[in-house]
Order: structure tokens, then C-alpha cells, then sequence
């Protein structure tokens, strides 16, 4: 299941988790196709991204949902307020740098979805699975060049897009905007739930 409830009852659903889910679904024709983009490093299209996460949304029952990586486009956005409402658009800046190292140090059991990480969530023997010890692997879409290049790309599609979501906010003054800049998630994370229930959406 590609998403879990979280503090604050909100459910998370990470778009990333949803396509990984229907490419390793060997009868999904959405993850067929979205495995061809992913694996030349690129950014799976709006419609296949869309029709996936419809599918999850749907299946939900938590009272809020905290998106993770969506929507990255203007389209998105606009066909997401067909959705739902958006109440508030999290910015998190991070350094390329760290993004690189963190994803391309990740490892997968692919039966069981395991993931390991050399910097924080080693395997107990170097490339085999705690469990079963079967061999990790290393998905295509965490390589380095590959990460990279879908850095790049989607640098270029998320600018005008929180140019989009900061007009909105100041026209409506019915969403906000707020932008967080690190390296530790122990760090920005405090920060981001100080500004949620400064703006009292928590």
C-alpha cells in the first residue's frame, strides 16, 4: 500500500512510492509504461501520474493528505483542484549534493520492497537482505547520473509552479506557502510543524 497515515491523522501518499508499486506490478500497464521514463532518467508524464494517484486518493479514509512530490507541474495543480483543495504547499530546499548521495546510496530487497541505505539504514551483511539475505539491488532510477538528470528536469518544471502556488496564496488568501531550506530532516521537520500550527492547519 503506498501510503500510511501519519502524525497529525494526515495520510501520507508519496507519488514516488505509487509508481514504484505499479512497476513492480508485472500486470500494470501504467507501470509498464512509466518504467520506460524512469529508467532513462526521466519524469513520468501528468495523464500516467494522475490516473495513479485517482486510483490511491480514492482508496483513502484519513481526514487530510500530506502529497509527497506532487503536483511538480502547473497541469498537475490545476487538475489536482479537481481532486481536492490544497490548504498549504510545504518548499523544501535541499542541496542537489545531499538529494545525490542520500538516493544513490539506497539499496532494495525487490521481493519485500526492503530499503536499505549505506549513510542510515545499513544491511546487516554488505548487498543481502536482513531477512532472507537474498541478494540488494540498486533501481535504476537511483543512480547517480539518473538522479541528476531528473533533478534537473524537475528544477525546471517546479519553478514556475511555486511562482503559481505563492500568487494563488496571496489572491485567495485561502492557501499557504511556506518554504523550509536544510539538510536534516530533524532539523526542517520541527520547523515545518511550527509553521502548520502557526497557520493552524495541525
Amino acid at each position: 500500500m503506498p501510503y500510511r497515515t501519519c502524525r497529525y491523522n494526515f495520510a501520507h501518499v508519496s507519488t514516488g512510492d505509487i509508481l514504484r508499486a505499479h512497476v513492480q506490478d508485472a500486470t500494470s500497464s501504467l507501470g509498464q509504461q512509466a518504467k520506460a521514463f524512469m529508467n532513462d532518467g526521466a519524469l513520468v508524464p501528468d495523464a500516467l501520474v494522475l490516473d495513479m494517484l485517482k486510483a490511491e486518493v480514492t482508496k483513502l479514509d484519513a481526514p487530510r493528505l500530506l502529497l509527497d512530490g506532487f503536483p511538480r507541474t502547473l497541469s498537475q495543480a490545476q487538475a489536482l483542484q479537481n481532486i481536492t483543495p490544497v490548504d498549504a504547499v510545504l518548499v523544501l530546499d535541499i542541496p542537489h549534493a545531499t538529494i545525490v548521495d542520500r538516493i544513490s546510496n539506497r539499496m532494495i530487497h525487490p521481493a519485500s520492497g526492503r530499503v536499505y541505505n549505506q549513510t542510515y539504514n545499513p544491511e546487516k551483511v554488505r548487498g543481502k537482505d536482513d531477512e532472507t539475505g537474498e541478494p540488494l539491488v540498486q533501481r535504476d532510477d537511483d543512480k547517480p547520473d539518473t538522479v541528476k538528470a531528473r533533478l534537473v528536469a524537475y528544477e525546471e518544471m517546479t519553478a514556475p509552479l511555486i511562482a503559481h502556488y505563492e500568487a494563488l496564496a496571496k489572491k485567495t488568501g485561502k492557501m499557504s506557502v511556506g518554504k523550509f531550506a536544510g539538510t536534516e530532516s530533524d532539523v526542517i521537520f520541527p520547523e515545518i510543524v511550527s509553521w502548520l500550527e502557526e497557520k493552524k492547519l495541525v
